[in-house]
Formats: structure tokens, C-alpha cells, sequence
């Protein structure tokens, strides 16, 4: 991860985050104190966790979600997300409460699942996953973050607002629209 000055003249901070296997920073976001969150695939058995709700790799390629304080120097949490089989993070965004909601497919039938639309995995070889990492709503055990149900959004509620210096997905979709013409 690395975070540039507002200026471009310099490195704010820059610093590796990995395990024993491949990983990879698909995504990532900031909140409003400037902590960055960054999360996308990994096979490592020893990636770096803080607070997990998922302390270990499930099998094969789980996401890892972590996040990192607004200087680069601490892990505030880092956790694994994913079931026995292969899971790809896709697409992530953040809500003004610092909720993190991750989506992508999985080959997995034991994703973890809290009040899920739909609890089990439907067939084919990849289903979509959408999940919800929530700071205000941590596993019984657990000091760090946890999976949470999305609330459905009233008139006045905060949506999740995805990462503005990437192309969001609508714009994603009319892009492969236009290229598929």
C-alpha cells in the first residue's frame, strides 16, 4: 500500500502487506479520518491479521479486508473473509459509519453467512457474495469488526458510496456496453 502526498511530490507512507501466499490490493478506500482500507484476494495461511472475526484462511483463496491508520504505521484491523473454496473481492465501498461492504463471486457452499437473503449457495461454479464488515457490530468474542445484515436504506439513510478515484460499476457496465458495440 502506498498513499502519495496531495501534491504528488512524495510518498506519505508506503509499506508491504502479506503472508506466505499470493495477495493482492484490489481495492481500497478511505474514510472520512483518512484510514485506508484495502481488501482483495490472498492464499497465504499467515497473512497479517489484528482483531479478526476470521482469524484464519478458510481454503484456497479467501478476501482479506484490512484496515491500516491515516500515517500508514498500524494495522487498526485485518481479517479474512471467505469459505473452504476460492472467493475474489470485486468491488468494495464504505458508509459514513465506516461499514465496508464487500462484493464479489465465491465457489464456496460455507461462505460465512449472517441473515443472508440467500444462506445457501445457489449452484453453477461461482456464486455472487455480498458481504457487510461492520465496526459497531463485532463477533461475541471478538474485539475487532464483524459480518453484519445490510440494512435496507429509508429516506435520510446513508448508502455505501463506492471508491471515487475508480470508475463505479454503472459506469463499469456502460463501458463494457460501449465496447461490446
Amino acid at each position: 500500500m502506498t498513499k502519495i502526498n496531495p501534491s504528488g511530490s512524495r510518498l506519505a507512507y508506503s509499506t508491504y502487506l502479506g503472508g506466505n501466499g499470493d495477495d493482492n490490493g484490489a481495492e481500497i478506500v478511505a474514510d472520512s479520518d483518512g484510514n485506508a482500507y484495502v481488501s482483495g484476494p490472498t492464499s497465504s495461511t499467515d497473512f497479517p491479521t489484528l482483531n479478526p472475526f476470521q482469524p484464519a484462511n478458510a481454503g484456497g483463496y479467501d478476501i482479506f479486508v484490512t484496515k491500516l491508520n491515516a500515517t500508514g504505521s498500524a494495522l487498526i484491523y485485518s481479517t479474512y473473509v471467505g469459505g473452504s473454496g476460492d472467493e475474489v473481492n470485486r468491488g468494495t465501498a464504505i458508509d459514513s459509519r465506516h461499514n465496508i461492504y464487500l462484493a464479489g463471486p465465491t465457489t464456496s457452499n460455507d461462505f460465512p453467512m449472517v441473515n443472508a437473503a440467500q444462506p445457501q449457495f445457489g449452484g453453477g461454479t461461482w456464486d455472487a457474495v455480498l458481504a457487510k464488515i461492520s465496526p459497531d457490530n463485532p463477533p461475541a468474542n471478538a474485539p475487532g469488526p464483524g459480518l453484519s445484515q445490510p440494512t435496507k436504506a429509508s429516506s435520510g439513510a446513508e448508502r455505501p458510496r463506492p471508491n471515487q478515484s475508480m470508475p463505479d460499476w454503472r459506469r463499469k457496465i456502460d463501458m463494457a456496453r460501449k465496447l461490446a458495440h
